[in-house]
């Protein structure tokens, strides 16, 4: 499964310096300072590693024997005692470089693993691992394009889950909006849990002898659930002008409210154009749509959400997050730089596109371009398995694809500001040019799948 990339590198690694298959959660990947702290790091005192240590008394016996104080050496040391004999790392001075020898065996071994390791380094009381960059690029796109809609998606499990809420409006457009939140948790959480592999059943499935994942949307902490569901108890949302519950303005007046807002917007952006074509009504209740998904759905379920609902203050409401409006304007901009390519490859300018296994990854240098890959792209499966992990318990956080696609775009707008990604069409511009472009295939591919998660329907102009 996707999910696995990250999670087989990481047990991989463990074993490699315990000789352990125990899961291990000591080590930790980086977000932010990537060049200074690695793209992953772990603890070098051995101390932290004991219980993750084949038998907890064999080791004891270990470590006594070969006079290793858990408190004083590191897990280097304990790693080179299982692996090396004492002559192996002998320089010419006949001085043994233990720590060396097992961060340069554990790049040799890293070969074959889902993802390559190209150097470590100590640092302080941590072990810095820097990734090989150009293979991390070919291996991640190559997964996310030929996965295309299902990258991220898990293999099917063998459990069901059954979603009910409280009794609604069954009119959409009627109904209030705590209960068009409820909505659209409830859509937001079966995407979700059928993409990391649970079945859906319904409510008489609940009641079955069979594992089944039963959850009860509700603003209330007293009302009836159904027999074998777990109560989630979801924020209402609240008037910001008066700090209570909203219960006049109905769906159908948000979304109203919403269109005007991305009118507002879109006529800044481009002008009194919008008003005078057909096909602007369409994109911008799209926009509105949107708007609307991610005001309700971007917290936390169980924290109620503040919105300004005075129709006055049109085109300023989005003060709690990025908003729609930002992600759909780059969601278009990865689709439109994309267009431009192909059509300036049928009039001529450019030649076609390489194929993938042709493609010089090692001219992707920016730092955009690696956090793009690292934090983003390859992160995307696990950000689903978190936002579900504790499922079984009650527990969910669709908030977290929300904020995953807001962060995306964030980091995409700065790269985009940045770099100039179609160049002119000169041989020695076009190599580096022809990786971009595949790493903007990498991240309209994911962008999508997350957004049709959230039930939003990307845009392909602006």
């Amino acid at each position: 499964m996707d999910i696995g990339i990250v999670q087989q590198f990481i047990a991989k690694l463990c074993c490699n310096l315990t000789n352990s298959l125990q899961t291990c959660s000591l080590v930790k990947q980086h977000n932010d300072n990537l060049q200074t702290c690695g793209d992953f790091s772990l603890p070098v005192q051995l101390k932290c590693w004991l219980k993750y240590l084949n038998c907890e008394e064999k080791c004891s016996i270990y470590l006594k024997n070969n006079a290793l104080d858990p408190d004083k050496s590191t897990i280097l040391d304990y790693s080179y005692l299982l692996q090396a004999h004492n002559d192996e790392c002998q320089n010419g001075d006949g001085f043994c470089d233990k720590a060396g020898w097992v961060m340069q065996n554990l790049v040799s071994c890293s070969k074959s693993w889902p993802l390559v390791v190209s150097r470590c380094a100590v640092q302080l009381d941590r072990v810095q691992i820097y990734l090989d960059r150009s293979q991390t690029f070919r291996s991640v796109l190559q997964l996310i394009l030929s996965r295309k809609l299902v990258y991220g998606h898990c293999p099917t499990k063998q459990q069901t889950f059954c979603i009910t809420t409280d009794n609604v409006e069954e009119d959409k457009n009627k109904m209030g909006l705590s209960e068009l939140r409820i909505d659209l948790l409830r859509n937001t959480l079966h995407n979700l849990l059928k993409a990391t592999g649970y079945e859906s059943t319904n409510i008489q499935g609940c009641s079955e002898q069979k594992p089944v994942i039963g959850l009860h949307l509700s603003t209330k902490s007293s009302s009836k659930i159904p027999f074998g569901c777990q109560r989630i108890l979801c924020g209402v949302v609240i008037n910001s002008k008066n700090h209570s519950k909203e219960t006049d303005v109905t769906a159908e007046d948000y979304r109203r409210q919403r269109c005007e807002d991305m009118k507002m917007i879109s006529m800044h952006k481009y002008g009194n154009a919008i008003q005078q074509e057909s096909e602007w009504k369409n994109f911008l209740f799209q926009l509105a749509d949107a708007a609307v998904r991610i005001d309700l759905l971007h917290v936390k379920p169980s924290h109620t959400v503040c919105l300004s609902l005075d129709a006055r203050v049109s085109g300023t409401r989005e003060t709690s997050n990025r908003g729609a409006a930002f992600v759909l304007y780059n969601c278009a901009r990865v689709a439109t730089i994309l267009r431009q390519f192909e059509e300036k490859v049928e009039s001529g300018y450019y030649p076609q596109l390489i194929p993938y296994d042709e493609v010089n990854f090692s001219l992707l240098s920016k730092e955009e371009e690696w956090e793009l890959i690292f934090t983003y792209l390859l992160s995307y499966p696990n950000v689903l398995h978190m936002a579900v992990k504790d499922v079984e318990q009650g527990k969910v956080a669709p908030n977290l694809v929300c904020s995953f696609v807001m962060a995306l775009c964030s980091c995409f707008s700065i790269y985009y500001r940045r770099i100039r990604i179609l160049t002119e069409p000169r041989n020695q511009l076009l190599p580096v040019m022809f990786a971009r472009l595949y790493l903007l295939q990498g991240i309209q591919q994911v962008l999508h799948n997350a957004l049709n998660l959230l039930g939003i329907t990307p845009v392909l102009h602006m």
